[in-house]
């Protein structure tokens, strides 16, 4: 054990992040490894590749863990799987006006009488023997080989083809919308949330050293009373505020654990991932214009909006394909065939014809398109409360970003107060001429007063990135 303290110090426990590690250090002089020296070498490396594991929290920007999220999180993995889904979908109804191909090789073997006779007819085999009648009565078994390719074209289908072509259109950009508002409420949910972490490591780091000061009056009245210069009750006084702001603490480390993982849970990481943030706030785009400004901003700009009248093309077209169920439908179909008594094309047929169908009655026309037209209406209705409530978010954003602007402004001064506050009581104190309990309640306010800060810093943030959330302008990073 001399011989290892030869070679390094001993370790020092030091705090990174709230995270404890090791940090080893070595003088810079030759190893020779010998018997006596080997063992204490591995175990200086192995100390110092255990620290260098201890210390790796991933340092997370803002800007990383938007990256992350729209790489990541499974619900926007699951909206980008609709909208291949719906771009499938209106690929196959697109291909729905072209011919359609159809091939097929068949075999058959038979001895009844009527496929026999029709086998030689197909293989144009026919002798004025195959006319006796025992024969036609008692044919023997026959082998009929059927190669056949058909096409078959829709001409005309009432409009019918057409919308529903449309319907699936519209129903692809209506996804890819959808898409892109479902990332900007995921930047928002994210950025929201890695706000969240920076104001309880800021509360965390404030409950901390609001601990040291009542510890340090509690220290200091402990000694005063062993002296007998204050009376009992202000030492156990001091005691119970400082249990009380260890608690505090307690509870702002708890919450700041409950942070880091909620912004995981945000972004879609992991839940044991060992992260940081950073410890400054994000800048965040300002919007100042007046509230009549930022609606006609919000009815340009809100995705969700033009999502909505996508979805009220596509019911308008559903209402139109519903229609032309009571319309005629035309189809070309086309076709050749070949048979043979064995594998081979020796005798062929064509044939070309034109199928006109038109339904005299369907019960059932009349409720899909009552359903249709409803489907239609409900869209409008849907649209029209969603523009209702994007404007209601909007100001209600611009209010709350208002509000922190005041309260800002107020909690900025009240710190410089309760701060001189607490030196002056500080001082008269010392000088004997106030009691413990004003000391305490002016630590309490300066406290308290810092916490009204960080929370009026934090709802600034919040309030201006939710007004950008309303208005629809939250930018999605294009390199993902």
């Amino acid at each position: 054990m001399n011989l290892l303290r030869q070679w390094y110090n001993p370790p020092i426990l030091i705090s990174l992040n709230t995270v404890p590690c090791f940090i080893v250090i070595v003088r810079s002089t030759s190893i020779f490894f010998t018997k006596q020296t080997l063992a204490p070498s591995f175990l200086i490396l192995a100390i110092f590749f255990t620290a260098k594991a201890v210390v790796a929290n991933e340092l997370l920007t803002l800007e990383a863990a938007v990256y992350y999220t729209l790489k990541h999180k499974s619900d926007l993995l699951a909206v980008e799987e609709q909208v291949t889904s719906a771009h499938q979908q209106f690929l196959a109804s697109d291909a729905a006006s072209q011919p359609v191909i159809n091939f097929s090789y068949s075999a058959r073997v038979s001895d009844n009488p009527l496929d026999a006779f029709a086998d030689k007819l197909f293989t144009q085999t026919i002798t004025t023997q195959d006319f006796v009648p025992d024969k036609l009565n008692n044919p023997n078994s026959s082998e009929l080989f059927i190669t056949s390719l058909s096409m078959r074209w829709p001409i005309y289908s009432g409009g019918k083809i057409e919308a529903r072509q449309l319907r699936s259109h519209v129903a692809y950009q209506q996804r890819k919308l959808l898409l892109q508002r479902a990332q900007q409420k995921s930047v928002y949910a994210t950025t929201q949330a890695y706000l969240y972490v920076i104001a309880a490591r800021k509360a965390l780091k404030i409950a901390q050293q609001a601990e040291l000061a009542y510890k340090h009056h509690a220290d200091s009245t402990a000694k005063l009373a062993r002296q007998g210069r204050i009376v009992e009750s202000d030492k156990l006084s001091a005691q119970v505020n400082l249990a009380a702001v260890k608690a505090r603490r307690t509870q702002s480390q708890t919450r700041y654990k409950h942070a880091l993982s909620r912004l995981k849970q945000a972004i879609g990481m992991p839940v044991n991932k060992l992260i940081s943030v950073n410890s400054d706030w994000p800048d965040i785009q300002v919007l100042q214009d007046n509230l009549d400004t930022l609606y006609k901003q919000a009815e340009i700009n809100r995705i969700d909006i033009l999502a909505a009248t996508k979805a009220i093309d596509s019911a308008k077209a559903n209402v139109e394909e519903s229609n032309a169920e009571n319309k005629p439908n035309v189809n070309l179909v086309a076709s050749s065939n070949w048979y043979d008594d064995q594998f081979g094309f020796d005798s062929q047929s064509s044939s070309l014809m034109v199928i006109a169908s038109y339904k005299l009655f369907d019960g059932s026309i009349k409720g899909k398109l009552g359903s249709a037209k409803a489907q239609y209406k409900e869209q409008l209705w849907r649209k029209q409360a969603l523009q209702r409530s994007i404007l209601s978010e909007v100001k209600l954003a611009r209010d709350d970003l208002l509000e922190a602007q005041s309260r800002i402004a107020i909690a900025k001064d009240n710190v410089v107060l309760a701060k001189k506050t607490v030196r002056l009581v500080k001082r008269r104190y010392g000088r004997g001429r106030t009691i413990l309990l004003d000391l305490l309640q002016s630590e309490r306010m300066y406290t308290e007063a810092r916490m009204e800060k960080l929370t009026s810093e934090f709802n600034l943030r919040a309030s201006r990135l939710a007004l950008l959330n309303a208005v629809g302008v939250l930018d999605i990073p294009k390199d993902q």
